[in-house]
């Protein structure tokens, strides 16, 4: 099996207030070079893209986030501390704040992954879950956890689209304020949990 990471998104949440266009002029000098306004799916929310880079910045009136899509992430967490604090900055934002990150990733394997969820995913075996729920596809896990200062939720479900991949997404939230670069760190350490940990847990699942 192998792990790899498909997308990295940071919240911060802050009284941003309303984006004007002097607001988003600035935005756009901090940030630097390669970033345009884009288009996001997320109501009131405004958009700066660096295609080439996998990065989007989305800025709400009530948080700055950064989103980093790709094939097989290797995050250059420095750099996306960078991106954030400038905007942090030129918003005057207050230098530690409620925060949360999201990856998602995929890991890949060589047996059907909905056949080996449903073997070894559930208390019950395979043949049972079959008789209970008539046309099975496949089977999910999520599991919740402390961390503190983060509440973590961590998901594995085979990838319908594929049969070769499980799904992979976990959260962590923190209520608690803290630092752009401190963040980053911690993203850093979720982005190696949600790879190695992950991929381990569900070799270990197999295996029993």
């Amino acid at each position: 099996m192998q792990a790899n990471t498909k997308q990295i998104e940071i919240v911060m949440s802050a009284q941003v207030g309303p984006m004007n266009d002097i607001r988003k002029q600035k935005i756009t000098e901090a940030i630097g070079p390669g970033f345009v306004m884009g288009n996001v799916n997320l109501p009131g929310a405004v958009a700066f893209v660096n295609q080439s880079a996998g990065i989007t910045v989305i800025i709400t009136d009530a948080q700055i986030g950064l989103r980093l899509d790709g094939q097989d992430i290797n995050a250059d967490f420095s750099q996306m501390s960078k991106v954030l604090d400038s905007v942090r900055d030129t918003l005057l934002l207050d230098d530690r704040m409620p925060a949360a990150v999201q990856i998602v990733g995929h890991v890949l394997s060589d047996a059907p992954t909905t056949e080996i969820s449903v073997e070894h995913f559930g208390a019950m075996t395979g043949d049972e879950l079959r008789r209970r729920f008539n046309g099975l596809r496949g089977v999910g896990l999520r599991i919740t956890f402390e961390q503190p200062p983060y509440t973590c939720d961590l998901h594995i479900e085979p990838f319908y689209a594929d049969p070769t991949v499980f799904y992979i997404r976990f959260g962590a939230a923190s209520q608690s304020p803290t630092s752009v670069s401190h963040l980053m760190e911690d993203a850093a350490k979720f982005q190696d949990y949600s790879r190695k940990d992950a991929l381990d847990f569900i070799e270990s699942m197999i295996v029993g």
